[in-house]
C-alpha cells in the first residue's frame, strides 16, 4: 500500500477537483447548445417507426413479466428471507 501524502487531504485539492468538474460540466452544456445544422429530412414514417418500436418493446416486456411473474416473485421472496 502506498503511503498517503499530506497534500492528499488538503482542501485545495478538493476545491480544484470540484472546479474542474464544474468547468467540464459547463463546457459540455455549452457544447450541446451549439449544434450545427443537420440538413436532414425526417418523413412522417420515421415517427411512426419509432412509435412502433417503443410500443413493441413495451408489449414484449409486459409479456415477459407475465410469463415469468412467479419466478420473479420467488426470486425476491427468497432474498428477503435470508
Amino acid at each position: 500500500m502506498a503511503p498517503k501524502l499530506p497534500a492528499d487531504d488538503s482542501e485545495d485539492n478538493v476545491g480544484i477537483s470540484s472546479y474542474v468538474r464544474w468547468v467540464a460540466w459547463l463546457t459540455l452544456c455549452l457544447w450541446l447548445l451549439v449544434v450545427p445544422a443537420a440538413n436532414a429530412y425526417l418523413d412522417p414514417g420515421s415517427g411512426s417507426l419509432v412509435f412502433q418500436v417503443v410500443a413493441g418493446a413495451a408489449m414484449a416486456l409486459s409479456l415477459g413479466v407475465k410469463v415469468f411473474w412467479r419466478r420473479i416473485r420467488m426470486f425476491f421472496a427468497r432474498r428477503s428471507d435470508e
